[in-house]
């Protein structure tokens, strides 16, 4: 019996080993993600005035500005948002969204573009007088008409290198938080991910005919918190969990036993 008894024993013991071991190889396999999402701040934004000489910015304004003035000049804004330092390594990119506030405007609704910047640009101390949309003198390191960084480098074409595609459009109208997303939002975003070393951010211009059709947004240096640009991504880290969970050479009880302390919780 006590023979007997011993074998039933080391079968059952290979039973519950091999159990554990299929056990732990169907967690070895599979894999959970966790999702979240984060709210980026610009890091930097400026206007791009068309003057005729790349002589006015406001890169530490409180607005900046999209559309023709009432002088037919045209006004372009520009931003750009830290992705890569925003959301952890090797997370997927679900949506995206640029959010900015419209706070002034004499037109009614206008069309205005996000479009993908290609060249790097600055901004620096110049802070327009009154309601800024003059510009002031721009400072070295400034975005202008002319230049990425005032008075060093200019764009390849003058008014910002740009994708003539627009990433999104919008009618904007009256004062409100308005957002662009989409498909090629994502795919933007995804880039600037992925590839930090050519995010250079957005663009965002209208429809560049007529007069006084300028929309005033908030920057990030305005006073108000609340209005400042946002760039909000969704987004999931996938997370595989691995048979030997504490990492001691052997796939055994002890890790079973991680296992289930920690069962059920979204990435283990």
């Amino acid at each position: 019996m006590s023979i007997y008894c011993c074998g039933a024993c080391k079968v059952e013991t290979q039973m519950i080993r091999k159990s554990i071991f299929g056990l732990m190889c169907v967690f070895a396999i599979g894999s959970t993600a966790v999702a979240d999402v984060v709210n980026v701040p610009a890091s930097i934004d400026n206007t791009l005035y068309d003057d005729g000489f790349g002589d006015l910015s406001n890169g530490a304004g409180d607005h900046m500005f999209v559309g023709i003035n009432g002088n037919g000049m045209r006004r372009r804004a520009v931003v750009r948002f830290d992705v890569a330092g925003s959301v952890p390594a090797g997370a997927v990119i679900n949506s995206a969204s640029l959010t900015l506030s419209m706070s002034q405007t004499t037109s009614g609704p206008q069309t205005q573009s996000i479009h993908r910047l290609f060249s790097d640009w600055g901004e620096a101390g110049s802070h327009a007088p009154g309601n800024e949309g003059g510009g002031a003198f721009a400072q070295p390191g400034d975005a202008t008409w002319l230049h990425m960084f005032s008075n060093t480098s200019l764009w390849s074409t003058e008014g910002g290198d740009f994708d003539a595609t627009a990433s999104d459009s919008l009618v904007i109208n009256g004062p409100a938080s308005y957002s662009w997303s989409g498909p090629q939002v994502i795919a933007d975003v995804q880039d600037m991910f992925y590839m930090p070393a050519s995010n250079y951010g957005w663009l965002i211009m209208g429809a560049e005919t007529g007069v006084d059709t300028a929309k005033r947004y908030d920057t990030k240096d305005n006073t108000n918190t609340v209005v400042h640009p946002v760039l909000v991504i969704d987004f999931t880290v996938p997370c595989v969990l691995t048979a030997d969970i504490n990492n001691d050479g052997v796939v055994d009880t002890a890790d079973l036993g991680i296992l289930i302390g920690e069962f059920g919780l979204s990435c283990p």
